[in-house]
């Protein structure tokens, strides 16, 4: 039969090898699930870069059918304002409508001239706010060193833990609530 001081060492290691046990499965846990929330986060900061750059896609696949469209008009104004006139066949219109003409294919030419220099200033202005989106406000959440050391646990730390919560008895007494130093920043 065990005396009582055997007896008690006995608990002591028993509740001790198997609060540890428990201590490393716990940092186990704690690590897992720090990188499983730091897994979450970089996936919904990757959808919200998604959304930035589909947002400045919009404008840059609008711009893309606007400019074709305005070269070809710009060559069509340009030709007829280099032959002057619009048919050859039959006699010229009068000077003044001539002029009109003329000057609305000037002031038309201008028009869509500044219209095509716009239009990819525009798209470039949309590349450009989409990379300072990107990169200024909308970053990949990095954690910090503090961060990761709160989240990485040694097991030396279990020895700074008080003497009850060491040698606890399992299912017996109850934990003791204080958490070792650095564990409450999660």
């Amino acid at each position: 039969m065990l005396g009582g001081g055997t007896l008690i060492k006995n608990v002591s290691i028993l509740g001790f090898g198997y609060n540890r046990t428990n201590y490393q499965f716990d940092q186990g846990q704690r690590w897992g699930r720090f990188t499983a929330g730091r897994g979450n986060e970089i996936k919904r900061y990757a959808m919200f870069r998604e959304d930035v750059a589909d947002l400045a896609a919009v404008s840059v696949s609008k711009l893309k059918v606007y400019v074709p469209v305005l070269t070809m008009s710009l060559g069509y104004v340009l030709t007829v304002l280099v032959e002057a006139r619009s048919g050859l066949k039959f006699p010229g219109p009068p000077t003044f409508a001539s002029g009109l003409y003329l000057n609305c294919l000037g002031v038309s030419f201008a028009f869509m001239t500044l219209s095509i220099w716009l239009c990819w200033h525009a798209a470039m202005r949309a590349q450009v706010a989409m990379v300072q989106l990107r990169t200024r406000q909308v970053r990949l959440p990095v954690p910090s060193q503090r961060q990761l050391d709160s989240a990485r646990k040694i097991l030396s730390s279990y020895e700074e833990q008080g003497v009850y919560d060491m040698f606890r008895l399992p299912f017996v007494l109850p934990q003791s609530g204080e958490a070792p130093p650095g564990a409450e920043e999660e």
